[in-house]
């Protein structure tokens, strides 16, 4: 009966023991399991937090590329700007210098306008004064008009037309000159007056004609000889009236103006 006891003892110490040692896997079990939890929850937080760590680096990230865009497109619409900016200052700079251009041409032609009708109306004015001067000249004399020509005295038979006159004289400014002129005038103012041509005595040309007897009626040049003053008439290359002297010429064109 004690060993029945004993090996009962034995069993329930046994089996309390067993219990002991089970309820003692149990809560390491179950510490285990708690830890693992925990573990995995720490893991899970981790990740979350790598996550979120990851989200706000790359909306950083976003943010950062996004201003830098911004301000790169702020840049690029300055200098864009800033461009257009030089070429509306160039546009407006051109278009003042052709509207200066096309104000100062206008101009040039207005002033040569005005330069133009200012002349015309001189002229006009001239050509009116000139028409009432000859309408109010009633004399039945035509104005005087000096028809002599200078002429060498190798060439007095070649001239035209087929009558006139030639006037020698001793020298261009003579004391006569004055007197002798103003009779030739006088009678070119009358109608129907002849020509009369100039030749001068002190001409080089006309040396060799000179000589200190005259030799007046011929019919050509080469025989014609001159010592004076003188005016002859020529009528079909031929002399037909000669005065020699200067009071025999002025006595004559005296004549010729009456």
């Amino acid at each position: 009966m004690a060993n029945k006891k004993a090996e009962k003892k034995n069993r329930n110490s046994t089996n309390t023991q067993n219990k002991k040692t089970q309820t003692k896997k149990i809560e390491v079990n179950s510490t285990k399991t708690n830890n693992q939890k925990e573990i995995k929850n720490k893991k899970q937080n981790v990740r979350k937090e790598i996550k979120e760590n990851k989200i706000d680096i790359e909306k950083n990230t976003d943010i950062k590329i996004d201003s830098k865009k911004k301000e790169e497109s702020k840049v690029a619409n300055k200098k864009i700007n800033g461009k257009n900016t030089i070429i509306e200052k160039k546009n407006t700079n051109g278009s003042a210098a052709s509207s200066d251009e096309m104000s100062k041409l206008i101009k040039i032609i207005v002033v040569l306008v005005i330069i133009v009708v200012v002349f015309y109306l001189i002229t006009v004015l001239i050509t009116k004064n000139r028409k009432k001067q000859t309408n109010n000249y009633t004399s039945d004399t035509t104005p005087a008009v000096i028809q002599y020509d200078n002429i060498i005295i190798g060439t007095i038979f070649n001239q035209v037309p087929t009558e006139y006159y030639v006037l020698i004289k001793d020298k261009e400014n003579g004391p006569y000159e004055t007197l002798l002129s103003s009779y030739v005038k006088t009678y070119q103012s009358k109608k129907d007056s002849l020509k009369i041509y100039n030749s001068y005595m002190n001409d080089v040309f006309n040396k060799k004609y000179i000589a200190e007897t005259s030799n007046l009626n011929v019919s050509n040049a080469t025989e014609f000889r001159v010592s004076d003053i003188t005016l002859i008439k020529i009528s079909n290359h031929l002399v037909t009236e000669s005065y020699e002297g200067i009071d025999n010429v002025q006595m004559a064109l005296k004549n010729m103006t009456k």
